[in-house]
C-alpha cells in the first residue's frame, strides 16, 4: 500500500490542477496569455451616494485591477465568490524620521470625493499599483509641492 501513496497522490495533484485550470477557461478565458490575477480580483470604488438614481455613478471613482490578496504585503482580503475585494489598507505611509521630507504616502481614492475636482480619485490607480506620493513636511518642501495655495480671511463684524 506504502508503493501506491505516491501514485495517488500525483493523480490527485493531477485532478486538482485540471480542475483549476478548468476553472481559470471559465473565469478568464482560452487565452492563457491574458490571465492575471487583477483581471478577477478588482478594487471598486463605490462612493454612496452613487446609489442615488439621479447620481448615475458620477461620485463613483471606479473600479481598478488589485494584485494583493490576504496572504501578502499588498493586504487585501476578498469575497471567494466574485474575488471582489472587500478588505485594504486605505492609507498607507512610509516616514523616514532621518529626513522628515522623504516620507511617501498615499490615500486610496485621494483627498476629496467630490466629482467635479480633479483630484477625486486621482490617487486611486496609484494606490492599486502599489505606488506612493511624496508626504512633505517642512514647510520649505510644502511651498515647493503646492499646487494651489487657499488663504482663508475672515470677514469683520458689522
Amino acid at each position: 500500500m506504502a508503493a501506491e501513496a505516491p501514485g495517488e497522490f500525483a493523480a490527485l495533484a493531477l485532478g486538482s490542477l485540471a480542475k483549476a485550470y478548468d476553472t481559470c477557461l471559465q473565469m478568464l478565458g482560452p487565452d492563457t496569455d491574458e490571465w492575471a490575477w487583477g483581471r478577477l480580483h478588482e478594487a471598486p470604488f463605490e462612493h454612496p451616494a452613487g446609489a442615488v438614481a439621479d447620481a448615475k455613478g458620477q461620485w463613483n471613482v471606479g473600479s481598478f485591477a488589485f494584485s494583493g490578496s490576504d496572504s501578502t504585503p499588498m493586504n487585501g482580503s476578498y469575497r471567494a465568490t466574485d474575488f471582489r475585494l472587500t478588505i485594504g489598507a486605505s492609507f498607507r505611509i512610509v516616514v523616514d524620521v532621518g529626513d522628515w521630507d522623504n516620507s511617501v504616502c498615499i490615500n486610496t481614492t485621494g483627498q476629496l470625493s467630490y466629482p467635479r475636482s480633479q483630484h477625486c480619485g486621482d490617487m486611486a490607480p496609484l494606490w492599486a499599483a502599489g505606488d506612493y506620493v511624496p508626504l512633505v513636511h517642512t514647510d520649505k518642501a510644502a511651498e515647493v509641492a503646492a499646487v494651489l495655495t487657499l488663504k482663508l480671511v475672515p470677514q469683520r463684524a458689522a
